[in-house]
């Protein structure tokens, strides 16, 4: 291999390991366990990480690389390099590293069988590698599937948040099959005591959250921007690796999330007509942006009904909707409400869907039926149902139970 691209490997390796900030992020725990346990007692040898881009994956592998002595580089850097995967084995074998880590390897053509050839043949280096298409990810071989372990990030919990970026452990748990199985009145009761040992400021601390779900966002102050950038190599510069996409395409692209910024339900004919994009290019489009993860269509409740031609909308972090806005934020309020619902439910893992019928309540969790709104909200709601919102107290009356969005978001993660 040629000296000058051996010294350019480890350069960049050296260059991306200098001056950053280490990973704090809860799941880095699981991660470096997962790591340990392979030194120990070998097994699988490739660790995936995926998830929307500003999530911290990368922050994830440089602490990974600059613990364990491991060599980091990217998937684009090495695309630009002509660099193949055997080539990183062998410079990793000569200078005594133990871990290849490799962020956003989907820029690499073939990566998939290359991958599971050098990690068969190196059963003592430990491949870590990201991604951030979750189309392209959803494509790996079953024989490449059960050669490697995979963690799924998140956008931040609000208990993750308080932690970063205020320094406030909150140690009370919630558990959400209470939500479920739990006799309302008694839930009542534990919210209510739970509420009382939080801290006075954690409706101010909650409205802060909204706008910083993402890590990288944490000590920006000019979010916005930084979000509409995120948003914007998503579909410059991932979405072209799950499909081909004219430039033209792109432009659409970004003119339709932006327009479903402000929408509360879509539909595909409309949304052809008012934009003047073709509809089989809409459908194309919300398609790729929901395997991109900036957005997902909600289920609905009865899982064998084909979804209506109206289709419910939520963006993967509220803050990405509130950047996207170009009207007023004051008018998707409730949309944003919903999109901060999804999350909380999303990050513990937990499925839901959507009432499209429109009677009594908007969301089934298994057979609990959820209301996301407000103090008029909750006075119009049918009996048994909880009511999440912005303003709300911890309230039970008239057989519904209101909970505030804020104590909602301390379910367990």
């Amino acid at each position: 291999m040629n000296a000058n691209i051996i010294k350019d490997i480890l350069k960049y390796n050296s260059n991306n390991l200098e001056n950053f900030t280490e990973s704090q992020r809860f799941i880095f725990a699981n991660i470096e366990t997962k790591v340990n346990h392979f030194f120990k007692k070998r097994g699988l040898n490739i660790i995936l990480i995926t998830g929307l881009r500003g999530t911290g994956k990368t922050t994830i592998l440089k602490t990974i690389a600059k613990k364990y002595d491991g060599l980091y580089t990217s998937g684009d850097f090495l695309k630009t390099k002509a660099v193949e995967l055997s080539d990183l084995t062998e410079i990793s074998k000569a200078y005594d590293k133990k871990i290849i880590i490799i962020d956003e390897i989907l820029y690499l053509s073939d990566w998939q069988i290359k991958l599971k050839i050098e990690a068969d043949t190196n059963q003592n280096i430990l491949y870590i590698i990201s991604g951030s298409s979750a189309m392209q990810l959803k494509k790996i071989s079953q024989d490449l599937s059960r050669r490697l372990d995979i963690y799924k990030l998140s956008p931040l919990s609000f208990r993750e948040y308080l932690l970063l970026k205020n320094k406030i452990d909150i140690k009370q748990k919630i558990n959400f099959n209470d939500f479920l199985n739990k006799d309302q009145e008694k839930l009542f009761l534990e919210l209510s005591s739970i509420k009382q040992q939080l801290p006075k400021n954690i409706y101010s601390l909650f409205k802060g959250y909204y706008e910083d779900q993402l890590p990288f966002l944490l000590e920006e102050t000019n979010k916005k921007d930084k979000i509409i950038q995120l948003v914007e190599k998503v579909i410059y510069k991932d979405m072209p690796q799950i499909d081909n996409l004219y430039t033209e395409q792109l432009k659409n692209a970004e003119i339709i999330i932006k327009f479903l910024s402000s929408a509360e339900k879509i539909n595909y004919t409309n949304i052809s007509t008012n934009l003047g994009v073709k509809k089989d290019m809409v459908i194309k489009i919300i398609d790729l942006l929901e395997k991109s993860e900036l957005l997902y269509v909600v289920q609905d409740v009865v899982s064998t009904r084909e979804l209506r031609s109206n289709k419910k909308i939520l963006f993967s972090s509220p803050g990405i909707r509130i950047a996207l806005n170009e009207i007023n934020e004051s008018s998707i309020i409730g949309f944003s409400r919903e999109d901060m619902f999804g999350l909380i439910l999303k990050i513990s893992g937990i499925k839901f869907a959507y009432n499209y019928k429109q009677e009594g309540y908007d969301y089934l969790v298994k057979n609990t039926k959820f209301e996301i709104g407000n103090n008029k909200t909750k006075n119009q709601t049918s009996k048994g149902t909880i009511v999440i919102g912005d303003n709300l107290d911890v309230e039970y009356k008239n057989q519904v139970l209101s909970v505030p969005l804020y104590l909602f978001a301390l379910i367990n993660d």
